[in-house]
């Protein structure tokens, strides 16, 4: 959006005062206030501070032989600016920037803790020449030029990370009416400035500042992240607001899940350490730049150097907090709807799922467990709920958990209502409770700034915990009103960072009730991924909607959220069978899979067909649970997504930039949903070996594959080496894992690289597989619980340990090969 008059909507949310910043910025009756050039240089732990000169510059509409175009001049000098650029360690530079005040030194909520230079003296170097300060480190080189002023930040290997542009052009010869210490700043601005913005500020119609930074942008970048975003996984040539809403759908442009944190293929990922709001042009003002507009007083910025990306999710959680790992059990199917509405409904779909053999691990209870649906009180209705602690009993005993939704929002027709009201735990406007509608009537918020007030609510579930409720649908959150009055903060910070205060408050009290940290979660924002796990809101039932769906999980995945789920079947709608179908198909393979709408997702609703093929890829997606849980446990304690897109691993390849509907569930199985109508997709097939996994076909990376697939086919490929250590056995729940029952699916390996698999079983010991190849001859490690190797990819003459042969069933492109008794090597001969 390029109209420089501010945008009324965006005034809305705080009644009356601007929220989005670009509204601010992109008006041209307001000066901007840019730096210009360096003044004073004073060293400090792995940088510098510097204070500045900024230039006052008017923006104006010229005509230009018939054509409006943005023009500017310099009208003065303005208010001193203190910037302050260290190295933190060798790859995380920090940039801080305020006008006309210090350097505000508190880390902010969005931080776990106070980051600190690390050893200056062995990573950083500092020179100082007439014209620049440069900052040296073993991967980047800052290189800070002092008049003009302009920020520039180089790996290791020269590659542009950053460039910013300096406040003033030179055009020779100079021409114009006006000038910039002789440099023709009006005349240059229509070319190298319009809609963009050096490092400066805007003042709001209070005095506020709004602060914007450009960079230059390399012909072939591409860029990726900013959360849980649905119009495509790359967003250069987008712009985007980050301000949580309720996107009711998953093909809008609003989001549930806003995180200021995008990445680039140059190799770095930049993150805004801030709540307020966010406007990111990302090459749609100007092909050749990118720029972010932000509602606050001060830039505080990281540029987080990978090169790889998980290398930049590494070091960016290690600044944001590390994902916790749910309980195994979460793993497993979530049944729902909106909502059962019985003790008796939800015991006779509880004995359903067994009857019919759906392998299901938690029924969930959504908005109709209270007296009056929506009402929230937290209390189950005894006309319709009589005995809610024998029912999770009954469930418990069928190896299967509940779980309860809610909301943050307290209807005045609930009694929670009261009580919060009454100790001043509510948001609150013009010295009464702040109120928001819904579709729960006129509500107030819980506000969770107040520290009390947070622990107060989460107090509230601890009656639930103590019936075995195992965990909470931490639900919206979106709405917390900018016009708000807060314990802590400002309506406009407080509006992005509430779903953090939010669930951290209930995942931190699950966590103390129960010994398991879980929630099942809709907003969030930096930081959120402490406290899984989130789903992707509410999708229409159409399959143009499904595509989107895994665009917005891909996206969020790519910020450094390992889990995620969406809703099997669409929220909105209903189904037909084919789409259900594709949609479980998908589900099923994402890391929480959970069946939910605005009515009945039961398999058996949509006929046999549907049941039967629903039973089938969920029996497949809970023999994956060993692969699952340990590619959980190896990625999502350095941030790294266990649902991956397939640029994540494939940055050098340009045909991944754009691949929102296929990813890698862990780092060897690639799963290409249908999300379409028809029974055939493109995948694409990145860099390296692949087999079918189904038809044993073996394919080379690097191209497209037109593939067929029939309603009761999803097209998965393994990578060639990959280990896939799988259940066996007939499987209800999670519980009937058999850690002593495990079959290794192997990918012939094209090299001769040991490839190894590891999965920590419950009780507590490592099973290990390896595999190695030497020509003909495979030779694959196994431990005592591998009942069965699994061969992909190639044909098999025969297999043996320990001199004695193995019994083979074999197909065309594989076998399935028994190993009873001991560990021990198993050595398979390939038939050429």
């Amino acid at each position: 959006m390029s109209d420089p008059t501010p945008d009324p909507a965006a005034r809305d949310d705080a009644g009356g005062r601007t929220v989005f910043a670009d509204a601010v910025v992109r008006d041209l009756d307001r000066p901007l206030i840019c730096v210009d050039r360096i003044d004073t240089v004073e060293d400090r732990p792995g940088g510098v501070d510097l204070t500045a000169t900024t230039t006052r510059i008017a923006r104006r509409l010229r005509d230009r032989t018939g054509t409006a175009l943005e023009t500017a001049d310099p009208i003065g000098p303005g208010p001193t600016a203190r910037l302050r650029i260290e190295l933190l360690d060798a790859h995380v530079v920090r940039i801080r920037a305020v006008l006309d005040a210090d350097i505000d030194e508190r880390p902010g909520p969005l931080l776990v803790t106070d980051p600190v230079v690390v050893a200056p003296a062995e990573h950083v170097a500092v020179q100082r020449t007439d014209t620049a300060i440069t900052l040296t480190s073993a991967a980047v080189t800052v290189t800070i030029h002092r008049d003009p002023f302009h920020l520039e930040v180089r790996d290791a290997d020269g590659r542009r990370l950053h460039e910013g542009i300096p406040a003033s052009v030179t055009l020779s010869p100079p021409t114009g009416e006006s000038h910039l210490d002789g440099r023709a700043l009006s005349d240059a601005w229509p070319w190298f400035f319009r809609s963009l913005t050096p490092l400066g500020w805007v003042l709001d119609d209070d005095g506020r500042p709004v602060v914007s930074e450009t960079s230059v942008l390399s012909q072939n970048e591409a860029l990726f992240g900013l959360g849980e975003r649905f119009l495509g996984l790359d967003k250069r040539g987008q712009r985007i607001d980050l301000w949580h809403a309720n996107a009711a759908g998953q093909t809008w442009p609003e989001s549930y899940k806003n995180v200021p944190l995008h990445l680039s293929t140059q190799g770095a990922g930049t993150f805004l350490n801030t709540t307020a709001p966010v406007t990111y042009h990302l090459g749609d003002s100007s092909a050749t730049h990118q720029s972010w507009h932000v509602a606050s007083a001060q830039l505080d910025w990281f540029l987080i150097h990978g090169p790889s990306f998980d290398e930049i999710l590494d070091r960016y959680t290690a600044l944001t907090g590390r994902p916790q790992l749910p309980p195994r059990w979460s793993y497993g199917l979530w049944m729902s709807r909106m909502s059962y509405r019985t003790q008796q409904e939800v015991e006779q779909v509880a004995d359903d799922l067994r009857t019919h053999d759906i392998p299901t691990d938690v029924v969930h209870i959504d908005t109709d467990w209270f007296a009056t649906p929506w009402v929230n009180d937290l209390t189950f209705c005894p006309q319709r709920f009589p005995d809610p602690g024998a029912m999770i009993e009954r469930l418990r005993a069928n190896d299967l958990r509940l779980t309860l939704w809610q909301l943050p929002y307290l209807s005045v027709r609930s009694r929670l209502y009261t009580e919060a009201a009454a100790h001043g735990y509510l948001a609150m406007r013009d010295g009464e409770v702040a109120h928001i509608g819904g579709f729960f009537g006129e509500a107030g918020v819980v506000d969770v700034t107040n520290p009390e007030a947070a622990a107060w609510y989460a107090s509230r579930f601890d009656a639930l915990f103590d019936l075995g409720v195992a965990a909470i649908k931490t639900d919206f959150g979106e709405g917390a009103p900018a016009d708000a009055e807060w314990f802590d903060g400002d309506g406009v910070d407080v509006h992005n960072l509430y779903p953090l205060l939010y669930n951290r408050a209930i995942f931190e009290r699950t966590l103390e009730r129960t010994g398991e940290g879980l929630i099942w979660g809709r907003a969030a924002t930096a930081g959120s991924q402490r406290y899984p796990v989130y789903w992707g809101g509410d999708p229409a039932a159409r399959f143009e909607d499904l595509g989107n769906v895994l665009a917005g999980g891909l996206s969020l995945a790519l910020c450094g959220f390992p889990f995620w789920s969406q809703d099997i079947g669409a929220f909105a709608g209903e189904p037909t069978e084919r789409l259900y179908i594709r949609w479980a198909q998908a589900g099923l393979f994402m890391t929480h899979p959970r069946a939910h709408g605005a009515g009945p997702r039961e398999p058996w609703a949509f006929g046999a067909r549907a049941e039967e093929l629903f039973r089938h890829w969920a029996v497949e997606r809970y023999r994956l649970l060993p692969y699952l849980w340990s590619e959980a446990e190896a990625l999502a304690p350095v941030g790294s997504p266990v649902m991956r897109p397939l640029v994540l691993d494939h940055t050098d390849d340009p045909t991944t930039y754009r691949i929102h509907d296929a990813f890698l569930l862990g780092r060897s199985l690639l799963v290409a949903p249908v999300v379409t109508a028809e029974d055939r997709r493109a995948v694409y097939l990145p860099a390296g070996d692949w087999v079918r996994w189904g038809t044993d076909e073996p394919h080379a990376g690097r191209q497209w594959l037109d593939v067929a697939a029939p309603l009761e086919e999803l097209p998965r490929f393994l990578r060639a080496g990959a280990i896939i250590l799988r259940a066996d056995g007939h499987l209800r729940s999670t519980a009937d894992v058999d850690d002593a029952r495990l079959t290794a699916t192997i990918a012939v390996p094209t090299d001769d690289v040991e490839h190894r698999a590891s999965y920590v079983a419950v009780a507590g010991h490592t099973v290990e597989v390896s595999q190695r190849r030497d020509a003909a001859t495979l030779r694959v490690e196994v431990p005592e619980a591998v009942g069965a190797i699994d061969v992909c990819g190639a044909a098999i003459e025969r297999a043996s340990m320990d001199g004695v042969d193995l019994a083979v069933d074999r197909r065309a492109r594989g076998a399935r090969i028994a190993t009873p008794g001991p560990a021990g090597t198993v050595q398979i001969l390939l038939a050429p």
